[in-house]
């Protein structure tokens, strides 16, 4: 699984991004909604998958995984809908930005994108995050 810098360099450079004040856990890109609007473009052109959406309001609000929804990260009516359905609950009130962030993946070479090979499982996509969330939490222990 690559990172999301990876995907921030090969795809996404130029859409706004920050990080929230709080960013705990492996590094993510937070996007404001008009510009994960965007990534959710490039992912729909590209055939990029999205296996997990978070949301950030003051502190993390909500996440979803593709797996609740049909299992296909490369979907984008999966990823399209639940995204529109997070900007209606979380983004009515003006009192706290509002951010946006997700696990993104690329499709394999030479497979077709719903290829079930290409879907990461919840077990494996959390493995990964507690891989890299304990790489990150080593880091912070010796880093000045």
């Amino acid at each position: 699984m690559k990172d999301n810098i990876f995907f921030m360099d090969e795809y996404f450079m130029g859409i706004e991004f920050r990080y929230p004040p709080q960013q705990v856990g492996p590094m993510k890109m937070w996007f404001k909604p008009e510009n994960f609007r965007k990534v959710i473009d490039v992912c729909t052109e590209k055939g990029l998958g999205i296996s997990t959406i978070e949301v950030y309001k003051g502190g993390y609000a909500d996440t979803l995984m593709s797996d609740d929804f049909g299992g296909n990260p490369f979907d984008p009516n999966w990823y399209t809908n639940e995204f529109e359905d997070l900007v209606k609950k979380y983004c009515l009130e003006n009192d706290e930005e509002v951010l946006f962030s997700g696990w993104y993946l690329e499709p394999e070479k030479n497979n077709k994108a719903n290829n079930s090979s290409n879907v990461m499982s919840s077990e494996q996509l959390n493995k990964e995050i507690i891989n890299k969330t304990s790489f990150w939490s080593r880091m912070k222990s010796w880093w000045p």
